[in-house]
């Protein structure tokens, strides 16, 4: 399974889930794709250790400001 199909599949089974997809072959079209089909963010390999943490954080940020709001 590739990230985008596991993308799809988990947002099927669990909608609120942010997922940061990461890739070692990103291209535009992936990431214009990943980002149509709900992903937080996506990140290319080799990641620098601090944008990862910085987008895991925001990540975790926003889905607490959510459930705070339900």
């Amino acid at each position: 399974m590739d990230g985008l199909s596991l993308l799809r599949e988990t947002r099927k089974q669990w909608p609120q889930t942010k997922i940061i997809l990461m890739t070692a072959y990103g291209s535009p079209e992936v990431k214009n794709r990943a980002e149509e089909m709900g992903a937080f963010a996506y990140i290319e390999k080799p990641f620098i250790y601090s944008k990862m943490r910085d987008l895991v954080m925001r990540a975790l940020q926003e889905a607490e400001a959510a459930s705070a709001t339900e």
